[in-house]
């Protein structure tokens, strides 16, 4: 019978949870509830006893007073043991998603705090080039100037979002890259390999343009010659594939072991472990066609989808 009663009592429970400070109406409430269930059992269990052919003669003898009181004594006790179950299953639940909201919200803030290295880093850069050119042609550096302040609108419409649609970063990065043309002028060729169908995929904001400056400052900046990098998007497997390739010295033999990617590649892949955790992948490796190649595969879904 108790075993029938369990999920009524902690549902009759569940609309009148106990706290710290167990207040005077709830107690009554739940004296109530006791009174009722032990009510509900008893008479069930005297009813089928009285039923019982063979045990007609003891149904009478069951329910005597003395043992109607300890089958109400007992059943309180029972009461008593499912309400500090359902209390100890309620706070441990409470606990958890207390905690899963915490850890929540500090892997959001540290998302921020990731994204927020990447502005001041290509913006420190950016700046030191514009400072460098300003010696050798200040109507250059005018211009960069210009797409700069461009480049920052830009920046500050995307503040908020960890994430943004591929066709949002690739306008983002083109406003990246008129700086950069203007800086190296024939110097650099990009060439975009952009399905159609991934235009829409969730990636997150400012992912790109860390890895096409590495590729330009690490690659196209140390070519005497014409330099190329090529970015290119597919969608494989559920997965969607972004890579960046240069044309450059590749992962030269003199680099020290040990050494790290800088800043942008280092809070890129932290970002991209925070935000898929197991199911993104970063590589950084030579290509076969030479130079540097950067990949990066994370969950393929449209953006705002669950």
């Amino acid at each position: 019978m108790w075993a029938l009663l369990t999920p009524f009592v902690f549902r009759y429970v569940s609309r009148f949870p106990l706290t710290k400070r167990i207040q005077g109406r709830r107690a009554l409430w739940h004296l109530l509830g006791a009174g009722l269930t032990s009510s509900i059992q008893m008479t069930v269990v005297v009813c089928l006893v009285a039923l019982s052919e063979w045990v007609v003669d003891r149904a009478a003898r069951l329910v005597t007073p003395r043992e109607m009181l300890f089958m109400l004594s007992t059943n309180l006790v029972i009461y008593a043991v499912l309400l500090s179950i359902h209390y100890l299953i309620s706070t441990r639940r409470e606990q958890r998603l207390r905690e899963e909201q915490m850890a929540e919200r500090l892997a959001r803030s540290e998302l921020q705090n990731l994204r927020m290295q990447l502005q001041p880093h290509f913006l420190f850069n950016t700046l030191h080039a514009i400072g460098v050119l300003m010696m050798r042609d200040a109507q250059t550096a005018r211009r960069m100037l210009v797409r700069l302040s461009e480049l920052l609108r830009l920046t500050l419409d995307h503040q908020a979002a960890q994430e943004v649609t591929l066709r949002q970063e690739l306008e983002f990065l083109a406003a990246y890259l008129e700086i950069e043309r203007t800086r190296f002028q024939d110097k650099l060729t990009v060439q975009m390999e952009i399905e159609a169908a991934t235009l829409e995929a969730a990636v997150p904001s400012l992912l790109l343009q860390p890895l096409v400056e590495n590729a330009i400052r690490h690659g196209v900046a140390r070519r005497a010659e014409a330099g190329l990098v090529v970015i290119r998007a597919t969608q494989q497997n559920g997965c969607l594939q972004l890579e960046v390739r240069d044309n450059g010295p590749g992962m030269r033999t003199e680099i020290q072991p040990g050494i790290g990617p800088g800043i942008g590649l280092a809070t890129t892949q932290a970002r991209l472990e925070q935000l898929y955790r197991a199911a993104q992948q970063f590589e950084i490796a030579d290509a076969a066609e030479g130079g540097l190649r950067v990949t990066v595969r994370i969950p393929w879904r449209r953006c705002n989808e669950d």
